[in-house]
């Protein structure tokens, strides 16, 4: 099911040309196999998805998730609290759940990675953050050469290399 959205077939790039697009389900952000997403647009992915994730979800308890990133190729769903997702530009992913449903094996954990162009995990009319503006930062950041792009989910990193650049 793709999102009616302004954004359908708009796409960054970046220096070298790699295209920075919504997943194939027209939501969410592709990316190693999963596809991570905002939880208001579950109800946008194919069904085979929602249902390895209300499954994986048996798992989690009470734990309050804003995030969830479901595999494409391995039955492996995590949900993130991901604390400034609707304030920060680029959010932390915060505490997660993973849960492999063909082993059954449950782990938490906590990340200070920082993500990036969140509005590709979110439709148009998201209401927690300006979506245009963040699309239009993922623009401006894409254009500053010589960016390691190994290296960007360190926040550290991104505050000392590319923040004060923006």
């Amino acid at each position: 099911m793709l999102l009616n959205n302004i954004f359908e077939n708009r796409m960054a790039k970046t220096q070298k040309g790699t295209r920075i697009k919504r997943s194939r389900w027209g939501v969410g952000k592709e990316m190693g196999g999963f596809v991570y997403l905002h939880r208001k647009y579950i109800p946008m992915i194919p069904e085979e998805y929602q249902q390895q994730i209300q499954n994986a979800a048996t798992n989690i308890g009470d734990f309050p998730f804003n995030v969830v990133k479901v595999g494409v190729r391995k039955p492996i769903v995590s949900f993130f609290n991901s604390p400034d997702f609707d304030s920060a530009p680029e959010p932390t992913a915060g505490q997660y759940v993973n849960v492999n449903l063909e082993t059954g094996k449950v782990n938490q954990g906590s990340s200070k990675y920082i993500w990036h162009h969140k509005w590709l995990w979110v439709a148009d009319d998201y209401p927690g953050f300006d979506v245009e503006e963040s699309f239009q930062r993922s623009q401006q950041w894409l254009q500053i050469p010589d960016v390691d792009f190994s290296r960007i989910g360190q926040r550290k990193f991104w505050d000392e290399t590319i923040k004060d650049r923006l």
